[in-house]
């Protein structure tokens, strides 16, 4: 796969990846691991793709996710419109931040 993102807003998003690996495991202190288990899994996830060179792009559709969905939450796994479908089936989505 290409990059999708220049070598900087890559770092920046493994910046943003681990801050929220630190907050969630600050926060995991003070509640049941059974309720952060799947942030848990999310974050766990999206460092590995990110470590497989496929981080930033959409595990439905494989287009890439644009760098502001990924810098406000680094473990989403999908694309808006991706996101969109999954939750509501049956409603057609806005066109989001899907790149051509």
């Amino acid at each position: 796969m290409e990059p999708c993102f220049t070598p900087a807003e890559l770092e920046q998003l493994r910046e943003a990846l681990y801050a929220e690996l630190r907050r969630h495991a600050h926060a995991m202190t003070r509640v049941p691991a059974v309720a952060t288990a799947g942030r848990t899994r999310r974050l766990v996830d999206a460092v590995r793709r990110m470590e497989d060179g496929v981080y930033g792009y959409c595990l439905r559709c494989r287009r890439a996710i644009p760098f502001a969905r990924l810098a406000a939450m680094p473990d989403v796994p999908t694309c808006i419109d991706c996101s969109w479908a999954q939750e509501f089936p049956h409603h057609q989505p806005p066109r989001g931040d899907v790149a051509p």
